[in-house]
């Protein structure tokens, strides 16, 4: 019975766009609170993920469609150079001879994530 009061309770404190901070399973088995991300923190988490090859990371952040569209090898190397900056048009990882350019979306209720990405080469 004190159960459900508590979660009556809690249901009834949240306003129709919040989140419980339940646990979700991260890569290393440790749970980790459910966060709404802002565009620049997805935009670095998926940079960092990519700069580590860990497409497991990048799929927290970002859809099939984004990550299948990217070379996740490690034995393909990396460029030294790799940055995140943010240009006009949104946030990029930048290199010599190239860019990935990152299609963010979300609002500050659901969050953001990579929804694509396009490559150029300068």
């Amino acid at each position: 019975m004190r159960k459900s009061l508590t979660v009556l309770f809690l249901a009834a404190a949240l306003t129709s766009c919040e989140t419980l901070p339940f646990p979700q399973a991260t890569g290393q088995g440790e749970p980790r609170a459910k966060t709404v991300l802002t565009e620049e923190q997805a935009a670095r988490k998926f940079f960092e993920a990519y700069k580590h090859h860990n497409r497991l990371a990048a799929s927290q952040v970002a859809s099939p469609a984004a990550i299948g569209k990217l070379n996740w090898n490690p034995l393909a190397g990396s460029a030294s150079n790799l940055q995140l900056q943010e240009t006009p048009e949104g946030f990029a990882i930048t290199y010599d001879g190239g860019a990935i350019h990152l299609v963010i979306l979300g609002d500050g209720h659901v969050g953001h994530n990579v929804t694509d990405v396009r490559v150029t080469a300068d």
